[in-house]
């Protein structure tokens, strides 16, 4: 992929921007942030105000078709949620550059917690119509359209708790070194009980 300086990012459901901040921030050419909730943008445009981003635009709004050709499309957290996840996807490869990349990340699958049903309040309430494995999530990118470079588990189980269960209020409290220390013990249970996340990398041929 080109260098930041010269990447145009779409970042679709960016929700409040934290994604897209930190590209623009750390000198992306463009970034453009879109998602279907109002308050969301305006709280995303605040941020991006405050900051000063020339380089960041957000707007509300559904990607169903081309809006530009992007050399990077973020779409984190989103396909779990779609009714067509196919036709996203051909959304997605419209909106990419040829040799552009997709960074997706979803919910994943097999971990203990997703076994023992402690996550199907969770799903529900969310409005997950779909949880993906690898298998299930690459018939979504047929070989001829895309080629992987990776696809991986992420997140261990203290951080599905946090943001599943009122243990959240906790997030704020996670500074500084405690931080490390948090992500050690995370990662330990992960090796133990899974983890929860996919994070595909993939290049359109």
């Amino acid at each position: 992929m080109a260098k930041l300086s010269q990447t145009k990012v779409l970042d679709v459901g960016c929700g409040v921007g934290t994604l897209s901040l930190f590209l623009a921030a750390q000198g992306a050419k463009s970034v453009l942030g879109v998602d279907l909730s109002p308050r969301a943008i305006s709280q995303a445009v605040i941020a991006r105000n405050a900051l000063q981003l020339k380089n960041l635009t957000f707007k509300v709004h559904q990607l169903k078709t081309k809006v530009d050709q992007f050399d990077l499309i973020l779409a984190s957290e989103i396909i779990e949620h779609l009714p067509d996840p196919q036709n996203f996807v051909k959304v997605l490869n419209l909106n990419l550059k040829p040799g552009g990349s997709l960074l997706l990340t979803t919910p994943y699958a097999h971990n203990w917690l997703r076994h023992q049903g402690y996550l199907k309040n969770h799903d529900q309430t969310a409005g997950h119509l779909k949880i993906y494995d690898e298998a299930t999530l690459l018939k979504l990118f047929p070989e001829k359209s895309w080629k992987l470079e990776s696809l991986n588990t992420t997140e261990g189980p203290l951080r599905m708790l946090l943001f599943t269960t009122p243990l959240g209020f906790f997030i704020k409290f996670i500074r500084g070194p405690l931080v490390k220390i948090f992500h050690h013990f995370d990662d330990v249970l992960a090796n133990w009980f899974g983890k929860h996340d996919l994070i595909l990398v993939i290049r359109k041929r």
